[in-house]
């Protein structure tokens, strides 16, 4: 007897006819392979198309970067004279704009503003990010022993230490829209001269290339300037200055190498023993006699008004040793309570004070001088003598403006020694320049996510189509069409 096969409806359609009907159009779809596999290589090079025109949409961007090293504590963030360095400092307004303008960028750019956006700074520490984040995971573990906590710690420290003084700097360029014409040899070029601008601003103004010390200068007094003076004030003044060089030759002998150093100029060689030397002449065979001189005679036409100047010096210093005094003792107070970081101001105030007692020392003495003496001489003797005196005071101007040139000199050679000298601060490592398509690593991911995604589900039809279709059509085939 002949089998019969119910034939499922819904609302009205065969499933089963339907069924055989798509089954057809797919077995003729992929009726063979090499159909198959043209109609995959269509596909995929449809998709790449469409990837590579996605890319290509993207505009053209300008990009550049330079990796240098500075020539500073990298840990504490200081110049080797102790200045505090700020890599924002780089990108200072008047830095770029110095840039802007000499290297003619407004050919390039719409503004300096513009100019301005595009640029940025960093330090380069990968290497330490990844290293704090391994050590703490490691200090994390409860498990560890105090002592492993502490080795952990240590070894920590000396690693970080060893990134921080080894890792570099980046300067770059990024354009925020479609480059007009920039060569790449412009953009390392402006990238090189903001270094070097800042640099040169960073030495001039700041003098990060030598120890922070204020020094004398040659004009700080000059022959007009003194001959303006009446002798006792001029001397007077001749004696500030030369304590004030006393100071900076101190100074420059708390500098590291400053007993090593040999001097070699226009006025000959000298070591530090010899600036020294030359201030000892200066104040114990030019300037004290000169002053005995003064106080011997008692010189001057005016000499109620020598001592009212007198006076009013000592009454002036005095001020002014109560304020030292005071500031000296609440110092004091706070080295006591150890409060005070550090016990350099407190050494200062109190070599402030001591100048301070002598300067008093010295008035006194002027003006019991000035009281005590009244040696009569006649007219062409004083005159002789004032300007005896004045042309000693000359001698010793000349002297000390020659002592202030040696150390000046000395001092350079001191900070370049122990500094370095401007090409040894920044040193670039690395350069790259580049015009590609404004597309990040991300958007690459997405396009090639696409691909492969298109790319699969060809492969799962394909799939799909050999394990359940084939079979299918092929059960259909065998039925009896006439049962259908």
């Amino acid at each position: 007897m002949e089998r019969q096969k119910k034939i499922p409806q819904k609302n009205g359609i065969n499933i089963k006819i339907s069924k055989y009907v798509f089954y057809i159009m797919l077995s003729t779809f992929f009726k063979n392979a090499k159909f198959i596999i043209f109609f995959g290589v269509f596909l995929g090079i449809i998709i790449s198309l469409a990837g590579a025109g996605y890319i290509y949409s993207f505009p053209l961007k300008a990009r550049a970067k330079i990796e240098f090293s500075i020539a500073i504590d990298r840990k504490n963030n200081k110049y080797p004279n102790g200045s505090t360095f700020n890599i924002n400092d780089i990108l200072a307004t008047n830095i770029l704009l110095k840039v802007y303008k000499q290297d003619n960028l407004h050919d390039y750019f719409d503004d300096f503003d513009e100019f301005k956006s595009s640029l940025f700074v960093y330090r380069n520490d990968i290497k330490l990010m990844f290293l704090e984040e391994d050590y703490t995971k490691k200090l994390k573990n409860q498990d560890i022993t105090p002592a492993v906590k502490a080795a952990l710690e240590s070894e920590y420290l000396r690693k970080r230490s060893q990134i921080v003084n080894n890792s570099n700097f980046i300067i770059g360029f990024a354009s925020a829209k479609s480059p007009s014409n920039l060569p790449q040899q412009i953009m390392i070029k402006f990238l090189s001269d903001i270094l070097n601008t800042w640099l040169e601003a960073s030495i001039k103004d700041r003098g990060i290339n030598k120890y922070n010390i204020s020094l004398y200068s040659r004009d700080t007094i000059n022959k007009s300037t003194l001959l303006s003076l009446d002798y006792v004030m001029g001397i007077d003044l001749l004696r500030s200055l030369l304590r004030g060089v006393k100071e900076n030759i101190d100074a420059i002998g708390e500098l590291p190498g400053a007993n090593l150093t040999n001097l070699t100029c226009k006025l000959g060689s000298f070591t530090y023993s010899d600036l020294k030397l030359k201030y000892q002449f200066l104040n114990d065979y030019q300037l004290e006699p000169l002053i005995g001189i003064i106080k011997s005679y008692a010189l001057d036409q005016n000499q109620k008004m020598q001592i009212i100047y007198l006076e009013n010096k000592l009454i002036t210093t005095e001020e002014k040793l109560k304020f030292v005094t005071q500031e000296r003792g609440m110092l004091q107070e706070l080295a006591n309570k150890f409060l005070l970081k550090s016990d350099l101001d407190l050494i200062n105030t109190t070599k402030r004070e001591v100048n301070i007692k002598k300067d008093i020392q010295y008035y006194q003495r002027m003006i019991n001088a000035y009281n005590t003496k009244s040696i009569k001489i006649s007219e062409r003797k004083h005159i002789e003598l004032e300007a005896e005196i004045k042309e000693k005071e000359l001698t010793l101007l000349s002297s000390i403006n020659e002592l202030i040139f040696i150390i000046t000199e000395f001092y350079s050679k001191l900070s370049a020694n122990n500094l370095g000298i401007r090409s040894d601060y920044i040193k670039p490592i690395a350069y790259m320049a580049n015009i590609s398509r404004g597309i990040n690593s991300r958007q690459i991911i997405t396009v090639c996510f696409i691909v492969w995604l298109g790319l699969m589900l060809f492969i799962i039809g394909i799939i799909y189509y050999n394990a359940h279709i084939v079979p299918e059509i092929k059960k259909i085939k065998d039925m009896d069409i006439k049962n259908i």
